[in-house]
């Protein structure tokens, strides 16, 4: 093990440690202000790569008090990355409000990449360390959908869902918030998930848009057992693919010219699939083994 990769394992470990618990805000909320932008280098082209990361509170499994930032994306925003460096830009809370707070990850040592792609789906994530004076709250994994509460619900089509995301790299104001939007579920069935893999959503995706979270926050949409209301609220998936259709036309010439149509709807991973490649993160190893 290199010196680089035990001071990345150093640092996940540390990290850990402070982690602080979402206070009782409602779900759009934690997901705002745990939803960023994720930039690559610029090309010699002038371009940038540009997607949407949330980051989930992952519970340790040695130790039930210890949580662990994992940043969640498409597999495609961070395969499109090059290079080893990519820039999280993340906020911070000052007395006068939030601000920009960038900050830099490492995505790949030399050609490997650092993070777990799901074998079957636009789905990847990683372990990151983030700073002290970053604001977050976070959201737990279990708040991930699974096919249970997706038919306990009877989650369907015309179901509303929100968004968040960067298209074209556009923010909400100044200090870098996702901008929300909304949409409903445009197919049927949605499960079982294993077999589904996706799902439609009547919503138009720009780039940027990508790895945005999608979730459900229904105040009101359940009754416990004392017939009081309760609010459903649960991440769907994440933003994969706009869907398009190619048009043919001929010109007077004869050549013919082929034109990508956007129908402003977007492919969305089921939330089932995070769960999995949550599951396939690689263990820590104990922090006196990462410091050798």
């Amino acid at each position: 093990m290199n010196s680089t990769h035990c001071k990345l394992i150093a640092l996940l470990i540390a990290a850990a440690t402070h982690l602080s618990a979402a206070e009782s805000l409602p779900l759009p909320t934690v997901l705002m202000r745990s939803t960023f932008k994720l930039q690559g280098p610029t090309t010699t082209q002038g371009r940038q790569s540009v997607g949407t990361v949330f980051i989930l509170a992952q519970p340790d499994p040695t130790d039930s008090k210890m949580n662990h930032y994992v940043m969640v994306t498409a597999a495609h925003v961070l395969e499109h990355i090059r290079g080893e460096k990519a820039t999280l830009f993340l906020r911070t809370v000052k007395e006068d409000g939030f601000e920009r707070l960038q900050h830099t990850i490492t995505i790949r040592e030399k050609e490997k990449p650092l993070w777990t792609r799901h074998p079957e789906a636009d789905v990847a994530a990683m372990r990151v360390a983030l700073p002290k004076n970053a604001d977050l709250k976070l959201v737990s994994t279990q708040l991930l959908a699974t096919d249970e509460l997706l038919e306990r619900y009877r989650i369907g089509p015309g179901e509303e869902l929100m968004v968040l995301g960067y298209p074209r790299a556009t923010e909400a104001n100044a200090a870098g918030f996702p901008i929300l939007r909304s949409g409903r579920i445009a197919g049927y069935p949605l499960t079982p998930t294993a077999k589904t893999k996706t799902f439609p959503l009547d919503f138009q995706v720009f780039q940027g848009n990508s790895g945005g979270p999608v979730f459900l926050y229904a105040p009101n949409r359940a009754y416990d057992e004392k017939g009081r209301p309760r609010t459903v609220q649960c991440v769907m998936g994440l933003v994969s693919n706009e869907k398009a259709i190619l048009e043919k036309t001929k010109a007077p010439n004869g050549e013919t010219t082929t034109k990508k149509q956007s129908l402003g709807i977007g492919g969305i991973v089921h939330a089932s699939f995070i769960r999995e490649v949550l599951n396939r993160l690689p263990p820590l190893p104990k922090p006196d083994a990462a410091l050798e």
